[in-house]
């Protein structure tokens, strides 16, 4: 069969498409995103957050005449920033055209339709590319860390938990705070009374400010959130079984959070992190839809049989607001979990 998919043929497609395929990265991550209360951001270089926080109990009693009272309460408050910058990314994938040498992208079988002869080769190839991208995304959304050297999606840019890891090491994230509740570690049940990772849970929430418990999410890892609905079997009668829906509701009446909503992924990773946040307080930033090359398919080596598909993008990740009204965290850290693509080699 000769070989009927060529760098043409490809660039060709690319072009075609590249409205559609621009927009494949936002309909994939959608798929995730709602689900954990994450905004998605269509950033154009760097996307600035501005907040007022307030200083409290400034009111006292008027006294006339008093000379001590100089009428001077001091701030009223402080301006917080939390910058939004998305970093370069780019997915090179090198080709052999041969290797497609038995896929025919346009065939004269008998008794087919002129207008339906060409089988979408380029296409599944190109849209393939560009989910790869959100699935690369969606595995360092929270744990990657932006560093050059590393050549994995790890690299790409700082992921929700080094957001989190820096500001508490700065001390902005910190019990003193009220954003910072180490709860230990959350572990699977090792008897038929043990309730430890439920108990904590609840705690977590518990502690959390009366302005965040009126309406957060609270992120848990798959794993941990297994742990909790073993735990909390034991605490019921007979040990029956709990459902998700049980366990939200215990948690929402025992911790006094009544719109508390429990979320989790994959993505999460394992490892017990909890996470209470304001839903659309965490925010994953793209920039793709003004990129005129953001899916390029070139052939610039001295064999014409090679091609390169070149997918450039930009992406990165804020928390609008570490306040202890809009977010708080524990003591754990996760280990991300490999979710991309198919295989690895």
């Amino acid at each position: 069969m000769a070989n009927l998919i060529n760098i043409t043929a490809l660039q060709r497609e690319a072009k075609t498409y590249e409205p559609a395929l621009q927009l494949l990265p936002f309909t994939t991550l959608m798929e995730t995103l709602p689900k954990l209360g994450i905004n998605l951001v269509d950033v154009q270089d760097k996307n600035v957050f501005v907040s007022f926080h307030r200083k409290g109990a400034l009111s006292r009693p008027y006294v006339a005449g008093n000379p001590n009272d100089s009428f001077d309460a001091g701030e009223i408050g402080k301006v917080v920033e939390h910058e939004l910058a998305v970093k370069p990314c780019v997915l090179p994938i090198v080709e052999n055209v041969r290797n497609y040498k038995n896929y025919a992208v346009i065939s004269n079988q008998p008794g087919t339709d002129n207008q339906t002869k060409k089988h979408p080769l380029e296409r599944v190839i190109l849209e393939n590319v560009v989910k790869t991208v959100s699935e690369d995304t969606i595995d360092a959304m929270f744990h990657a860390k932006f560093d050059t050297t590393d050549a994995t999606p790890m690299g790409m840019f700082d992921g929700f938990g080094e957001l989190i890891d820096d500001e508490i090491a700065a001390g902005t994230i910190s019990e003193a705070n009220g954003n910072l509740f180490p709860t230990g570690a959350l572990a699977d049940v090792t008897s038929t009374s043990d309730t430890n990772t439920i108990d904590k849970i609840v705690a977590f929430v518990r502690a959390a400010n009366p302005k965040l418990k009126k309406n957060a999410n609270l992120m848990i890892d798959p794993t941990t959130l297994y742990y909790a609905m073993k735990a909390l079997e034991n605490k019921v009668s007979l040990n029956q079984l709990v459902t998700l829906e049980a366990l939200v509701a215990y948690i929402r009446s025992v911790a006094i959070a009544p719109n508390l909503n429990v979320v989790t992924d994959e993505s999460l990773g394992t490892g017990g992190r909890l996470i209470l946040t304001a839903p659309l307080n965490m925010e994953l930033g793209m920039r793709t839809r003004s990129d005129v090359d953001f899916v390029q398919v070139r052939n610039f080596y001295d064999d014409p049989n090679w091609v390169q598909y070149w997918c450039q993008f930009e992406a990165g990740t804020r928390i609008r607001e570490t306040h202890e009204k809009m977010f708080q965290v524990n003591d754990q850290t996760n280990t991300a979990v490999s979710l991309s693509g198919d295989y690895r080699s």
